[in-house]
């Protein structure tokens, strides 16, 4: 029981995606540019990453998916 909880720890404070947003900036009001940052814990696979834009209601009015090439 004592291994789960270690590993279970460890594995929760080091996901194999880690994402953070830097800045975001409302240019007009259809459009917004922002910043994000995503970190991979294994740099030898493929990755992806999805932004969704949700508005207040939290429908999703937007969404970009980004392909993170192995050695990226």
């Amino acid at each position: 029981v004592a291994a789960w909880f270690i590993w279970s720890g460890y594995n929760t404070a080091n996901p194999d995606v880690r994402s953070e947003l830097i800045s975001f900036k409302v240019i007009n009001d259809q459009s917004i540019s922002i910043t994000y940052k995503v970190t991979v814990r294994d740099l030898n696979k493929d990755h992806s990453c999805t932004v969704v834009a949700r508005d207040i209601d939290k429908n999703t009015i937007g969404q970009v998916s980004d392909l993170l090439p192995a050695g990226t």
